[in-house]
């Protein structure tokens, strides 16, 4: 029987940041440090509750963790909890380079959240290039301790290609009684993947620009960035897939792509240009990311906002 903590469209939240500078509570002014603007954060979980979306992943990659204090990843997760109740799925982010803090914090942030999962990241880049057992014994010591549904997050692109999970050490990862998920952001072995996985644990695809094409070779939906955007029309993908509608699916996969494409332009890294995104259609008040991410460039805004206007206007 396969472990699942959800199917269907996964969105990985941002954060949305003030306009104040406050240290982490929220009394002292401190230049740097926006502050969470929880009005928008509730606003945004409403919004994506609104179109149907399966589940909500707070304080992951697009969520800036590794730039929020504890104080407020805590907060983030409590408020989410509070507002989404049992209408969606959360999933809290909670990898880090270290074994043992990736355990410490999702103890920490599973509790506080009640949550119906973690996601675990690969840890990145600054440990180099791991061995394929030494990746597996960090997902199976963190999952076989914490005894909560995780997801593996496989992301090698965003780390100079370091640390992929090879589709053996997925399926290896898979038989822990605690891998509920296989978050899948290297689209080359995704096929790869699937078959080794064999059905013991859902697979998610993990990168916009080939949802489409992982949901016809089986996966079981997406966790994504786009859906940040227009969670409307990701979740309209998903339910065209899955009944048969070829000829709408592709249309509205045409108009998805270059979104996709938008929000990963080469030399911008993840989250600004979501960032961006949430500010220019008027869901926040503040277009940045926290320091040192910088802010998204204006000729990749342009793009963005393009793809954007076109995806609604077409599908009105």
């Amino acid at each position: 029987m396969k472990k699942s903590i959800f199917s269907g469209v996964g969105t990985a939240m941002i954060t949305p940041q003030t306009n104040e500078h406050a240290n982490r509570f929220g009394t002292q002014r401190i230049a740097g440090n926006k502050g969470i603007d929880y009005k928008a954060l509730e606003e945004l979980i409403e919004r994506q509750i609104a179109a149907k979306a399966d589940a909500l992943v707070m304080c992951g990659s697009t969520g800036m963790p590794h730039l929020l204090s504890e104080f407020e990843e805590d907060n983030i997760v409590k408020r989410a909890r509070d507002i989404i109740g049992k209408r969606a799925k959360l999933i809290v982010g909670t990898g880090s380079n270290s074994t043992n803090t990736t355990l410490e914090r999702s103890e920490r942030l599973a509790e506080m959240a009640k949550a119906d999962g973690v996601m675990l990241i690969n840890p990145s880049y600054a440990i180099g290039s791991l061995s394929q057992e030494a990746l597996f014994n960090h997902y199976n010591t963190v999952m076989t301790a914490l005894r909560t549904p995780a997801i593996v997050y496989n992301v090698p692109g965003r780390m100079s290609g370091a640390n992929n999970i090879e589709p053996q050490t997925a399926a290896r990862l898979s038989k822990n009684p605690y891998m509920f998920g296989f978050k899948e952001a290297n689209p080359a072995q995704m096929k790869e993947t699937l078959a080794a996985i064999d059905g013991r644990a859902a697979v998610y695809s993990g990168d916009d620009a080939a949802n489409f094409g992982t949901y016809l070779d089986g996966s079981d939906g997406c966790i994504s960035v786009r859906s940040n955007v227009s969670p409307e029309h990701e979740v309209a993908l998903w339910n065209l897939v899955r009944t048969g509608k070829r000829r709408e699916t592709e249309a509205l996969n045409a108009l998805l792509e270059p979104v996709a494409n938008a929000l990963f332009p080469k030399g911008e890294p993840n989250p600004v240009a979501v960032q961006w995104d949430a500010y220019d259609q008027g869901l926040t008040q503040n277009p940045n990311c926290r320091l040192p991410l910088p802010c998204f460039s204006e000729p990749n805004q342009i793009k963005l906002r393009a793809a954007r206007q076109e995806l609604l206007a077409d599908t009105k």
